[in-house]
């Protein structure tokens, strides 16, 4: 039995709220890197920047006040401007990949796929490689995992309650 009949009351209400935290903690920590991608390239720019938390904090303010703007007084003109999003994000995806395809440096195939090398100072490759893994695998960590138990919440139980 997957959910209970006496059950099924308690667990929607468990999962509703954590589905809504999920979503809620998945959007801060998206804005949250964003604050944190635009001090990166603020240090890159300029290398005497110090780059304090406070202000990756601010900045994602800033940002998440930007998209409260947009949802809340632009609400009927949003499928226009996703659609310029969308129009701007593809020919940065081309902009980008012909940019590293013409100016990268060309290694042959065994070198690529043969050879690794840890520049990181830890003491092993495989240390590197998985201290490495955490910012890759954050995207596939399944914040919105709770969002998709709702709808097994919602179904009756597959055999007699």
């Amino acid at each position: 039995m997957l959910n209970h009949f006496e059950m099924q009351l308690l667990n929607r209400l468990v999962i509703g709220w954590l589905s809504m935290l999920s979503w809620q903690c998945g959007t801060a920590s998206g804005m949250f890197l964003e604050g944190a991608e635009i001090q990166a390239v603020i240090a890159l720019v300029h290398p005497n920047y110090d780059a304090p938390p406070y202000q990756a904090y601010l900045m994602m303010v800033g940002i998440v006040s930007v998209g409260a703007f947009f949802n809340i007084y632009l609400a009927k003109h949003l499928p226009m401007i996703e659609g310029i999003f969308l129009i701007g994000h593809i020919l940065g995806f081309f902009a980008i990949v012909i940019t590293l395809g013409v100016l990268s440096p060309t290694v042959p195939a065994s070198q690529v796929f043969g050879s690794f090398q840890s520049s990181s100072g830890y003491s092993s490759l495989g240390l590197s490689i998985l201290v490495g893994q955490m910012s890759a695998v954050y995207g596939l960590i399944g914040s919105d995992g709770a969002v998709h138990m709702v709808g097994i919440a919602l179904l009756p139980c597959f055999t007699k309650c």
